[in-house]
């Protein structure tokens, strides 16, 4: 637009008059710069932090759905346009917190919160909060995926592990598993000093 009316001057309205308008130019290209990224962001950011203040909120009668829908709604908005990249994923892990803690206080323990369990454990591998409802579901009685029981060895890598049943627990689903390998050294060691029933066949 503002190169349009220059164009406008120079051509058509003062078509012999000489002038220099490089001040002008240059204060186009600043407020397209301030309207092209910093105003637009800062609409992204108001928008994102007025969704996560309403969830922070949400009526306990609300629709559990509803409530969930706009958690993934909201961590979709981070991928969007509106932020850079860095920004999108600081803001994105604001997001997978707090929808991990609303999961929490409605125990839901399906597939889809396993995965926001498992982005909140990764963000915050010390917190047992995280890592309960994590064992709580991996521990149904049915055969865990690869993918599952690389989040155990995850899980064994970033936190000392002092429960004996929870030492317990992890060495037995590694020896069925028959996975042996350096990462979970420390585990067995664990269950070993803690003279778990499963020493024999970790010795073995």
């Amino acid at each position: 637009m503002g190169y349009t009316v220059l164009f406008f001057l120079h051509e058509v309205a003062l078509p012999n008059v000489l002038f220099d308008d490089v001040a002008i130019q240059w204060a186009i290209v600043l407020v397209g710069l301030f309207f092209g990224f910093i105003a637009y962001g800062m609409v992204g950011d108001q928008r994102f932090f007025n969704a996560l203040h309403f969830l922070k909120n949400a009526s306990p009668r609300s629709k559990t759905e509803d409530i969930k829908n706009q958690f993934e709604n909201l961590l979709s908005f981070t991928y969007s346009s509106y932020f850079l990249p860095d920004t999108g994923k600081q803001y994105r892990i604001l997001g997978v917190l707090l929808y991990a803690d609303y999961l929490l206080s409605i125990g839901d323990e399906t597939p889809k919160a396993l995965n926001i369990y498992v982005q909140a454990f990764l963000q915050s591998p010390r917190d047992s909060r995280f890592r309960k409802p994590l064992l709580a579901i991996l521990n149904q009685g049915r055969e865990l995926t690869q993918e599952e029981m690389d989040l155990l060895l995850i899980m064994v890598q970033q936190e000392e592990i002092h429960d004996p049943t929870l030492t317990h627990y992890l060495a037995s689903l590694f020896l069925k598993a028959g996975q042996w390998s350096g990462k979970v050294e420390s585990l067995f060691l664990s269950a070993l000093e803690n003279q778990s029933e499963f020493s024999d066949d970790i010795i073995q």
